[in-house]
């Protein structure tokens, strides 16, 4: 789709970078028809930059990312967003440099995107990661948000599998043509374009220039910081649920917030999102074949914006089943989660019952007080005097519940 790429990313992605400036060397076209065309980029900074400046000037440009390069950028990103670029990347996740450097797969990096302003679609096989490209494209065409494709570096970006692609006619009836005239889909976007607008909007245009990124005031930048959420990300979530039903009526390939399996009647769940979700799903059917363990999975697709509704759906079964694995833990981590997107009132509920169900469940109890300073706001302490983390019992699928946002576990 995209008819640029902007090159340079470091392992697990540089094989895409081959396969780019081979088809840009054939003279290859995207499904549209456009030249493809690349440039290089000085480091992750510069390609961040050069795909923002793209984009912004209505090209359909696009960069492949690795986990430390996405991690060298977030201000790049906040800045991307904060000019409705509707650019879409594609992360492969690799561990970021700590003690040492890994060539294995690390959510760390991708949750650092969750605060950037952009939203992020998380692949757990091939076949998703091509939808999720679709999908995304149409997300931040119609937000006028950027999107991040992520994919777990050897097990998807570098993973061999059969994967289905759409056709030229469904590409262009699910997305169309950059400078296609669309209808304008928000009230917000209506001030800014009328009644229609380009597809890739040119806010770069010699024609027609304007000022974007302006140097304000305190009081003026919040309150464009504040209207950016209420006029613009609030609007994602809607349109990623018109693109997952369109996608869905074109290909019969079905996708939502949270992917779940079997979770009905489960007693236990396995939480999981990347390529995790598969050998969660594996597993689940094992232990249920072999075992006689009624497990089930639920595997987070959209981590921003954060699917806290229906990952609360999905996890409502603890409730109904009346049994209690891992439930303590489960409410100390959504209590997290839900402090990162801000909502402090659910964060506070939710960790309270985390301390309910330790003393039903009779769990070991350890010191909290570090765990607390990390995710509860001075104005909790007062109501969790004695607040303790809950250490869960070993068991034999401890190890299948992984990477959850950072400060989270």
């Amino acid at each position: 789709m995209a008819s640029h790429a902007v090159l340079g990313g470091t392992s697990p992605v540089s094989q895409a970078d081959s396969v780019w400036l081979r088809e840009v060397e054939r003279g290859g076209t995207n499904l549209f028809g456009e030249t493809l065309s690349a440039d290089a980029a000085d480091g992750p900074r510069g390609i961040v930059a050069a795909a923002t400046g793209l984009a912004l000037a209505g090209r359909r440009a696009t960069a492949f990312l690795s986990g430390p390069d996405v991690a060298a950028a977030q201000d790049l990103l906040l800045s991307a967003a904060g000019k409705h670029a509707p650019l879409v990347l594609h992360l492969g996740t690799r561990a970021a440099t700590a003690h040492g450097s890994a060539s294995g797969s690390g959510h760390d990096t991708a949750h650092l995107c969750a605060d950037s302003g952009c939203f992020l679609l998380f692949a757990s096989n091939v076949q998703q990661a091509v939808d999720f490209t679709f999908l995304a494209r149409r997300i931040a065409e119609d937000a006028l948000v950027p999107g991040i494709v992520v994919m777990d570096g050897a097990q998807t970006a570098l993973g061999a599998q059969d994967v289905r692609l759409l056709s030229p006619a469904q590409v262009e009836g699910f997305i169309g043509p950059a400078r296609e005239q669309v209808e304008t889909p928000t009230p917000a976007q209506k001030l800014l374009f009328g009644e229609t607008r380009r597809r890739l909007p040119a806010w770069h245009d010699l024609d027609e220039p304007m000022l974007t990124g302006a140097i304000f005031d305190e009081q003026g930048f919040a309150l464009g910081a504040t209207a950016n959420h209420a006029f613009f990300d609030d609007f994602v979530a809607s349109a990623a649920g018109r693109a997952f039903e369109d996608f869905a009526r074109l290909t019969g390939r079905e996708y939502d917030l949270v992917r779940t399996h079997r979770s009905d009647k489960a007693k236990i769940l396995l939480v999981a999102q990347g390529a995790a979700v598969e050998t969660a799903i594996v597993a689940a059917d094992a232990l249920r074949k072999h075992h006689k363990h009624d497990v089930g999975v639920v595997g987070i697709q959209v981590l921003r914006p954060f699917p806290t509704r229906a990952l609360t759906e999905a996890l409502a079964v603890v409730e109904e089943t009346g049994e209690r694995y891992w439930e303590a833990e489960l409410h100390r981590q959504r209590g997290a989660l839900l402090l990162e997107q801000g909502d402090a009132a659910g964060a506070e509920a939710s960790l309270h019952k985390a301390i309910e169900g330790a003393r039903r469940q009779g769990l070991p109890d350890g010191i909290l007080h570090r765990l607390r300073d990390q995710i509860l706001p001075e104005r909790f302490h007062f109501a969790l005097p004695e607040l303790q983390i809950l250490t869960p019992r070993r068991s034999y699928y401890n190890n299948l519940v992984t990477s959850l946002p950072a400060g989270a576990a």
